[in-house]
This record gives structure tokens, C-alpha cells and sequence, in this order.
């Protein structure tokens, strides 16, 4: 069974399913709490139906509040938001190379997580990162 996401941009339309990848740089932060949220939401509403979401932070730059407000106001489901978005942080290259490496995998698996979200790009930018590092991390994450 294929559980699907559709993600409306301007008037473009992007269906997602269980196992796609999809990348948006530098999104509206209300885009991507809404896709945080709608991760939840059953499939009648939209959404993907996942017991949780994950959502992985790589700077400081992500406003939780705004994920609590859409959860409350445009979707009406405040307690279970709270309750089935996963929060982790990251704050430097090897932390994040040691999660997407060795925990990612078993954390989506203990949290039954269809939908994972990563935001910030800190260490794209970082001087100290050589791109073979970059390279090694993303290489590691998806083989």
C-alpha cells in the first residue's frame, strides 16, 4: 500500500510517497511546518498518516512555535502535534555526520517515522568542511 503527500508550491503540484526524497532549498518556514504537520494527518485530510514525524535541526534557526500554531489553528490538532513530532538537534558536522550515519536509521524505525524533515544548512557553509567530508556524510547517508 502506497501512502502519498501532496505538496501544493505556488501553483505547482508535487505528489510524494513512502521511500522519494525531495530537497527544497531555503523553503518558507510556514511550508515546512505545514508538511511537519500534515505528516500526521490522516490520509482523508491529505496527509501521510505517519504515527510520527521527525524533524531534524542543523541550526537555530527554526521556529517551533510556528509548527504549534498550524497544528492548532489551521488543523485543529495541538495535543497530538505535541505529542508525535520527534525533535532532534544537531550543532556540529560530526554530530550530524554521527546521526545520519549511525542513528537515523534505528530512530526512524523506534519511532515508526514515514516522514523526515531536515532543516538549516550550517554545514554547508562552514569553511572547516571540506567537501570530501560533505561528500562522505551524504555518501554514508544514502548507501
Amino acid at each position: 500500500m502506497n501512502f502519498r503527500i501532496t505538496i501544493k508550491i505556488s501553483r505547482k503540484t508535487i505528489e510524494l510517497i513512502i521511500g522519494d526524497i525531495a530537497c527544497f532549498v531555503k523553503p518558507h518556514s510556514d511550508f515546512v511546518c505545514d508538511t511537519i504537520v500534515r505528516g500526521i494527518l490522516p490520509k482523508r485530510h491529505n496527509g501521510l498518516e505517519s504515527l510520527t514525524v521527525y524533524v531534524l535541526i542543523t541550526d537555530n534557526k527554526f521556529d517551533f512555535y510556528n509548527i504549534t500554531e498550524i497544528a492548532d489553528k489551521k488543523y485543529r490538532i495541538l495535543d497530538r502535534a505535541l505529542k508525535h513530532i520527534i525533535v532532534q538537534r544537531v550543532f556540529t558536522i560530526h554530530q550530524l555526520a554521527h546521526f545520519l550515519i549511525i542513528d537515523l536509521e534505528k530512530d526512524l524505525e523506534k519511532y515508526k517515522s514515514k516522514l523526515l524533515i531536515i532543516t538549516g544548512d550550517f554545514f554547508l557553509s562552514d569553511p572547516q568542511i571540506t567537501s570530501w567530508s560533505f561528500y562522505y556524510i551524504v555518501y554514508s547517508f544514502y548507501y
